[in-house]
């Protein structure tokens, strides 16, 4: 075990608190693989960023005692083979100077080294465009599984304790082949029609009961308005998707037996369906920021934006994805921008807009580089 703080959730509450930090702090991030077999792959992306570390900071005058005080945590990590084999898509470090955290991202992140006055946010920005909550539901004749999930991690709700059956072999009563009459449908709005006591139909009918008993007790135990995924085979998907009166269903769904499938699984198959719904937030933020545009309330230029977000001006502060601009900026958002290598020094202007935009209020989206008008590497959306 190593003494780095290991987080595993990012919202913009977590990034408001990094963008507090000053001080000469490291960020290493690269893309990782989930694969066991490929884990010394990833242990070597790290020793290699070390190395990058070690350069930025002996330019930057420190001493090889001060540099490994700044590092060991992280080398510790190099040995840790626990840690390699739980690994997600991406990673991000900071080191120092107040605390050590390693962040296991369910996103891929460019890999990147830099050594400047604050930790790098932008490796951690794609969590607060897929970060919302939603609710994944298993639902199989022989196994109900809800999980309370987000972007970058989830729950397993215990639906025993809230009286909600996980098989058919909990339902109340016996296992009688019931009579049935016509009933009504459920979200579907077509009626669902049986008749005799048919194995089949008997199958089917305790079935209905399962799903109709899950759907009237596990309404308070979902993330209230978020997106419920249904994951299962697809003929109890269809079953339950027709009954069913929760709000917010999507139309997509995991398919296959849920009943062997880890959480990680479903929940890793549950976040691709999902996130499309969750960057609501990211389209509404670009569609305001090409209305205004040319209005004197949005900015493309990122000397403007840097000027903007020390003065708590901009309301949202959108950056491309993978885009870097170094130089330096003081307090005043004054800055000046480097055309060639970075030198000892510089930072991440475009980092350094979200820092700014964040410590003042503000919120921060990543976007594709193509959504970007005029191709810009970053943009803000002003409140005044």
């Amino acid at each position: 075990m190593t003494d780095i703080a290991a987080p595993e959730h990012i919202d913009v509450e977590v990034l408001r608190q990094l963008a507090q930090l000053d001080g000469p702090a490291a960020t290493i991030a690269f893309p990782t693989v989930r694969a066991a077999y490929s884990s010394e792959q990833n242990a070597t992306k790290l020793k290699n960023a070390l190395r990058e570390v070690d350069e930025h900071f002996t330019a930057l005058g420190y001493t090889e005692d001060e540099i490994e005080a700044r590092v060991s945590s992280a080398r510790k990590l190099l040995g840790d083979h626990d840690f390699w084999m739980h690994q997600l898509d991406g990673l991000v470090l900071h080191l120092g100077p107040h605390q050590d955290a390693v962040w296991r991202t369910p996103f891929s992140v460019p890999e990147r080294v830099a050594v400047q006055d604050a930790p790098l946010l932008t490796p951690l920005l794609p969590a607060l465009a897929e970060s919302g909550e939603f609710s994944i539901l298993a639902i199989s004749r022989d196994h109900v599984r809800l999980l309370r999930a987000a972007s970058t991690g989830f729950e397993r709700v215990d639906l025993a304790a809230h009286d909600v059956p996980t098989s058919t072999s909990e339902l109340p009563g016996d296992d009688e082949p019931p009579e049935l009459q016509q009933r009504a449908g459920g979200a579907g709005g077509d009626p669902s029609i049986f008749h005799g006591h048919e194995n089949s139909d008997h199958d089917r009918i305790i079935a209905e009961r399962l799903f109709r008993t899950v759907d009237d007790r596990v309404h308070h135990l979902l993330v209230g308005g978020a997106p419920v995924v249904l994951a299962g085979v697809e003929e109890n998907v269809a079953h339950y998707r027709h009954i069913t009166q929760l709000p917010g269903v999507l139309d997509e769904a995991v398919i296959g037996a849920p009943e062997h499938r880890p959480d990680q699984d479903l929940h890793a198959a549950a976040r691709q369906l999902v996130i499309p719904h969750l960057r609501a937030p990211v389209d509404e933020a670009l569609e305001r920021l090409r209305e205004r545009l040319g209005t004197g309330l949005a900015t493309t230029d990122l000397t403007e934006l840097l000027r903007a977000v020390t003065t708590g001006r901009v309301d949202t502060v959108l950056v491309a994805r993978g885009a870097v601009v170094w130089g330096t900026v003081d307090a005043y958002g004054e800055a000046t921008m480097r055309t060639d290598d970075p030198q000892p020094g510089d930072e991440d202007l475009i980092d350094a807009a979200v820092r700014f935009g964040l410590r003042r209020g503000g919120r921060a989206l990543v976007v594709d580089p193509d959504d970007m008008p005029d191709g810009a590497a970053a943009a803000g959306v002003f409140r005044f």
